[in-house]
């Protein structure tokens, strides 16, 4: 038997399973399963012990570290990295579009979720 509980799909907003909090942490199976097809069909089936991830180019990094300057999510301008707004693991790409400047502890807070810091301009 599956039981219900009260915390929240940080994705969909499902109530989730005492299973998916246990296996995938802060997302349902169902979120945790688009991600894996959005995978799948991004790198042509590969999994993801023989996918071998493109470096982001010197010239991009330097470009996105200009664009944001300082973490995105707390502002702090120490140890600072790029962060794939959709993760490599769910098709994300080495595009600026893609890229945000985070430090080290928030990227390593925000593990493999998709999570968008930078500002909307109109």
């Amino acid at each position: 038997m599956n039981y219900m509980t009260k915390e929240k799909c940080k994705l969909c907003g499902a109530n989730m399973t005492l299973d998916d909090i246990n296996n995938y942490k802060e997302i349902c199976f169902s979120c945790c399963a688009k991600f894996h097809g959005r995978y799948e069909k991004a790198h042509s089936g590969e999994s993801m012990i023989n996918y071998k991830r493109k470096p982001i180019s010197k010239n991009l990094k330097t470009y996105i570290m200009e664009r944001d300057g300082s973490c995105l999510r707390c502002g702090s301008d120490e140890d600072l990295t790029i962060d794939h707004v959709t993760p490599v693991s769910a098709g994300g790409e080495n595009t600026h579009d893609n890229l945000q400047v985070l430090c080290r502890i928030c990227n390593s807070k925000k593990s493999d979720y998709p999570a968008d810091y930078r500002e909307v301009i109109e």
